[in-house]
Formats: structure tokens, sequence, C-alpha cells
């Protein structure tokens, strides 16, 4: 896997390429007070963007690949997350993403990144977003995954992926 930071961007929203899928996310877990941050939305999509009011830009968002049997070639995606924190936590923090199974086995390597949270406006916390671009990733066999994303060590949340059997490609 590579990553690397690219591109043109506001400085409170870093697009870094990972090259390593679900969207769903469980994020019904409530924030507690004495969490540092919290996940306000994630998503894995086709294609992320940001348009020229910085609002992102999600397009085909999903949650499944359909696959043969065998290691599983995942297509390029993006992953979207937006963290919220408290200004009392301050603006500069690191966001771990990091692939594993339902029994929270590691698949592959996590992978930090710095992140800046920004000012929302008066009485409101501080936010962050996340853009990945993901290529290359294989998943091992067919079922159920999870990106697990955390901030400063604590997780706030995880996005879902599955790899479920589709049907034969004729002639493949």
């Amino acid at each position: 896997m590579v990553m690397g930071v690219s591109g043109n961007r506001p400085p409170a929203y870093p697009k870094c390429d990972l090259v390593w899928s679900r969207s769903g996310s469980n994020l019904d877990k409530q924030a507690k007070e004495e969490d540092v941050a919290s996940l306000r939305y994630a998503h894995i999509a086709d294609f992320v963007t940001l348009g020229a009011n910085g609002k992102p830009i999600i397009v085909g968002v999903f949650d499944r690949i359909v696959a043969q049997a065998g290691e599983v070639d995942v297509p390029d995606f993006h992953l979207i997350a937006s963290v919220f924190c408290s200004i009392a936590e301050g603006e500069k923090h690191k966001v771990t993403v990091a692939l594993r199974d339902l029994d929270r086995t590691p698949i592959g390597e996590p992978h930090t990144i710095p992140l800046s949270f920004g000012t929302m406006g008066p009485g409101n916390p501080l936010s962050g977003m996340l853009i990945l671009r993901v290529a290359g990733l294989k998943l091992p066999e067919l079922g159920e995954y999870e990106f697990a994303v955390s901030v400063d060590n604590g997780e706030v949340g995880t996005i879902a992926i599955s790899a479920v059997l589709g049907p034969a490609v004729p002639g493949g």
C-alpha cells in the first residue's frame, strides 16, 4: 500500500491517497463528554471531491462489492469522514484509518494522517474532513470488513464493507 498527500485544497480538508471499501457507518455510537472527537458522517464512494464552496461532492456511495470466491480485488474508491471535536481539544490531531475484519483482526497496516480542525462559527465544535483515495486494495476473502476511524488513538466510528459472492463472469 502506498500513501501520499496530494492536490490543491483548503488546509482544513486534506486529500490523501491511500493505496488500499463500504459505506454504511456505525455512527449510532453516541459521543461521550470525555471523548476527544466524534464521527459526524463517513462514506465509501466511487468519487469524492470538494466543490468551490468547500462542500463535499460525493458520487456513487456503496457498501458492498460483488466478487468471486478467493481474494477480492476492490475497485478504486474514496473514503470520506467528517469529524467534530471540542474547541478545548485544539485544532491539530492525528486521524488513523485501519481496515479489519469483524473479529477486529487487522488487514494490512493502519494509516495515520495529520488533520487540522477548523471552526464552524461561534458556539459550534471544531470540524475536520478527511478524503482518502483508495486504490489497490485486496481483501483476503469474501466476508464482512470495516474501516475503523480513530482520532488521537480514540476510535470514533467504523465504516462497514462487504464482499459478497456474485454470478460468474461469462468467458472469465
